[in-house]
């Protein structure tokens, strides 16, 4: 596989804090990788510095194998590195369209004119929409964004990040309010920017849905990266190096673990 991001030997603290450790990990063009890991195990602080959230790291982000400075979230998106938060509503802009806010982007970057017609703007929105396979009419990109379901919601910010063209696109929790279904349909969204080319890496906690989608599943603790495998993978090892236990039981243990 080519590499779409590599991070190498990552180190973190806050204050006497060791956060992360010596971090190395390959994120390949045109696949899912899992990220796992139980709470303060790192994750989350890795993504934040991919995100350009953390600046006071030391080690090197490569991005198409060419070392890159990411210092800002501003800097991370012109990397091509986008993510998308848990809480999705931090990511809409209330009293918008749900145009205004597919091309949010272009219109504070001055892309789109300011003073620009609404149909203009629907018309931009719908040719986005579209290209991403959104069956969304042009009265639904009339609406006021919140008349979305949480699910449209999410497929809107990922739509509005996709048509900056990211290298690498990073999804935390990102079914944790979506029903069965609404999972389903965003894993079909994501093999299809796996067609395109584009790196995703996935965070969840959610065994059943890294075995569908996730083709590398790396393991956290303490700071450090424990196991690497690709599919299929054995569940078994990763927990086991994901609690630091020497014997671990069947898989349900899992949920009680996460409580």
């Amino acid at each position: 596989m080519v590499s779409a991001v590599e991070v190498r030997n990552i180190s973190m603290a806050f204050g006497t804090n060791q956060v992360l450790s010596g971090v190395d990990l390959t994120i390949d063009k045109g696949q899912t990788t899992a990220l796992l890991g139980a709470n303060g195990a790192g994750k989350s602080t890795l993504i934040k510095i991919l995100s350009g959230v953390y600046s006071s790291f030391t080690g090197e982000i490569l991005i198409d194998g060419k070392a890159v400075t990411i210092d800002s979230p501003t800097t991370a998106k012109l990397a091509g590195i986008e993510t998308v938060h848990q809480r999705i509503d931090e990511g809409v802009i209330p009293g918008l369209t749900v145009a205004e806010n597919l091309l949010f982007d272009k219109i504070v970057s001055g892309e789109i004119p300011r003073g620009v017609s609404l149909k203009t703007i629907v018309n931009e929105a719908e040719k986005i929409a579209g290209a991403l396979d959104l069956n969304w009419s042009r009265s639904k990109l009339r609406n006021d964004v919140y008349e979305l379901g949480i699910a449209e919601q999410q497929m809107l910010i990922l739509a509005r990040t996709l048509s900056r063209s990211p290298k690498l696109l990073i999804l935390d929790e990102p079914t944790s309010a979506l029903s069965i279904a609404e999972s389903q349909n965003l894993f079909r969204f994501i093999k299809n920017l796996e067609e395109q080319g584009i790196a995703v890496l996935y965070v969840s906690h959610k065994l059943s849905e890294l075995e569908q989608i996730a083709k590398k599943l790396v393991v956290m603790r303490d700071g450090k990266i424990r196991n690497e495998q690709s599919a299929p993978f054995s569940w078994d090892l990763a927990l086991k190096e994901m609690l630091g236990q020497k014997e671990l039981g069947e898989r349900s243990n899992f949920k009680q673990v996460q409580g």
